[in-house]
């Protein structure tokens, strides 16, 4: 609360010369929003809370549910009606998708019945029910006024796919991930009302933070790990199962809660045939779970610098070798992220990794794939449950902005893969992908939105690549300091809301105490690249020197690597802001330049569209 207090009324500079769209605008004239970053006095952000009732058949793969969703209108808007996200109906035949689902996968989509607006009944017909893709469209009986709620029941079943392995998926016929499971009500929020937009498998997601309170039903030989906190393990675990959870509380190290031979000889759980598990999350913007009646399972303990504890646990099967130094590479994550880089802690009281496929965050659960290599393990592992401050805490609208989070969390986790391999350079991979894509027609800046993009390359290129490369080097435009202060002030002051990239470019401003616009314009608003080259070269008289010449528009650092006859190396470096005032040439003194045997220009994190003119060779015969 200090620093928020501290630099609210620090720096007034906000981005004055980037693009901004009119909603924006609009939000700002309205006070929804401030120049300075922060939220304005005007503010809104509507809830939407759940309690589900549902149960889960692993040998038909049918999910059947009940829910109440209470819905918060905390807007100025009459709301004469409200939207409702399908997400698993990206499984239906017919729906625009971007990636393929396997034909055995394709359904007739998400049965829906039973529907109640406040104890009316709702028949699922036009015109106060009309479906469209992974969007509902409901016609309120009476408007919903502001500061006001309603009560929206409905029941529903789906299929879980059985080999499509889109963020959710069934893997070894007896574990499942399961996601985006549930109706939910999308975000009316104070820049664009209702999000419309549709899930075509590429983007995420943008959802309201809320409670969630979920009883799941499962075979009684089954394990559940989920968003929440389990309400019920007393009812649920045998007495070593509970034993070896006090233990790994009060432990620093991995602690092996129910292993496989465990699970095989009945030593875990206690709860007959069929068992209900109950979860309650709070301020949440989703809930996911995964269960397995062979996975192992383990857990370990971490202290953050506030004193809060966070279990983190790993839920694998015994193949994936990798996983075993799962819990102890998420409580390192954690830590680190919360005491180190962010200065923000953990939000919640557990996490989960579970071994599923590829890699996606969930609010306190991710599913991630087994990996053969060390390195794509901690990597992964640092990267989806660094997503908790992005978006799961600043709830960035992913649909829309997908570069903010996952350019913000391919970058910062990169300092927890640094301690693990000091001699690897973790950027090296994105920053090369980057700078091979660089000023392609397909090259698409920021200012088109990330749902828009249909172009999977592109897509992972715009909001991966580019965007973690702009945020590596944003550091160095406003220094180090103030980034890390940043960081910290933007998530405090936007703790379980939603805020918008612009919010996150004024505060960068605010905070530095400058207009930052001749570095975010570029980057993340205009059709540029990267490009440097050596231009003139002068290794005579009183003061030998060689140019840099800044070709694209997109600001970057300059280092210059000088090499010599007999091998010695000196180098130069110039920060990025020197490009700020509109220079476009550097001149940098060459040492020893009688000496001299070439000039290199740049590294490997600093991204270049047009590498060949980066190197100098003395035509002198030494």
């Amino acid at each position: 609360m200090l620093l928020t207090t501290l630099f609210y009324g620090a720096a007034t500079a906000q981005t004055t010369q980037i693009y901004m769209p009119r909603e924006y605008k609009k939000a700002l004239e309205k006070g929804t929003r401030s120049h300075s970053g922060t939220p304005g006095p005007a503010y809104f952000q509507n809830r939407a809370d759940y309690t589900i009732e549902a149960a889960f058949n692993p040998l038909t793969r049918v999910l059947t549910g009940k829910e109440i969703i209470t819905y918060f209108n905390n807007s100025p808007d009459s709301l004469r009606g409200i939207v409702l996200n399908i997400d698993h109906d990206i499984f239906k035949a017919g729906t625009n998708r971007v990636y393929e689902v396997e034909a055995t996968d394709l359904t007739d989509g998400v049965k829906i019945s039973n529907i109640k607006v406040n104890g009316t009944d709702i028949e699922p017909v036009p015109p106060l029910w009309h479906r469209d893709g992974t969007l509902v469209y409901l016609r309120l009986p009476s408007p919903l006024p502001p500061n006001d709620q309603l009560s929206l029941s409905l029941d529903w079943n789906l299929l879980h796919p059985l080999k499509t392995q889109m963020r959710t998926g069934t893997y070894d016929s007896l574990s499942f991930f399961i996601a985006f499971w549930f109706p939910r009500i999308a975000v009316y929020d104070d820049v664009f009302g209702w999000d419309y937009t549709q899930h075509l498998g590429s983007g995420e997601f943008y959802n309201d933070f809320g409670r969630y309170d979920v009883k799941m039903t499962l075979p009684g030989d089954y394990l559940m790990w989920s968003t929440g906190e389990l309400q019920n393990g007393h009812e649920l675990f045998t007495s070593q199962t509970r034993k070896r959870l006090e233990h790994a509380a009060n432990s620093t190290e991995t602690v092996t809660i129910a292993s496989a031979a465990d699970m095989k000889e009945d030593r875990v759980l206690d709860c007959g045939t069929l068992a209900t598990w109950h979860f309650i999350a709070d301020n949440v913007s989703d809930f996911a779970f995964g269960i397995s009646k062979v996975y192992q399972w383990d857990q370990q303990a971490v202290a953050l610098a506030g004193g809060s504890k966070v279990l983190v646990n790993a839920a694998y099967p015994e193949s994936a070798e990798d996983f075993k130094e799962v819990a102890s590479i998420g409580a390192n994550t954690i830590k680190t992220m919360s005491d180190n880089i962010t200065g923000f802690p953990y939000p919640y009281k557990n996490m989960t990794v579970f071994c599923g496929h590829g890699g996606m965050e969930f609010p306190m659960i991710v599913n991630d794939g087994p990996g053969d290599e060390r390195t794509f393990t901690v990597f992964v592992t640092a990267h989806e449950i660094s997503h908790t401050w992005f978006p799961f805490v600043a709830g960035f609208n992913e649909t829309r902005y997908g570069w903010m989070d996952e350019g913000l969390i391919t970058f910062l986790p990169k300092k927890i893969e640094e301690s693990y391999f000091p001699d690897v350079n973790p950027h090296k991979n994105y920053m090369r992908s980057y700078a091979g894509w660089a000023g392609r027609e397909d090259d698409i800046n920021m200012s088109v939105g990330s749902n828009n993009i249909a172009n999977t390359v592109a897509y992972r290129q715009n909001v991966y690549g580019r965007a973690a490369a702009a945020f590596y080097h944003l550091a160095d435009a406003m220094g180090k300091d103030n980034f890390d202060r940043t960081l910290k002030v933007f998530l405090s002051e936007w703790t379980f809301r939603h805020p918008s990239p612009w919010d996150f470019m004024n505060t960068c401003s605010r905070v530095a105490g400058e207009d930052l616009s001749w570095y975010f314009g570029p980057w993340f608003y205009e059709n540029a690249y990267p490009d440097l080259s050596i231009g003139k070269v002068e290794t005579t008289g009183a003061k030998p020197s060689v140019e840099i010449v800044m070709n694209g528009r997109i600001p970057v650092p300059v280092k210059i690597r000088f090499t010599y006859n007999d091998g010695t190396t000196k180098e130069y470096t110039s920060s990025v802001r020197n490009w700020r005032d509109g220079n476009r040439r550097i001149v940098a003194e060459i040492p020893d330049a009688d000496k001299l045997k070439t000039i290199e220009l740049g590294d490997a994190n600093i991204p270049d569209a047009f590498p060949k003119d980066n190197s100098w060779h003395s035509s002198v015969n030494n």
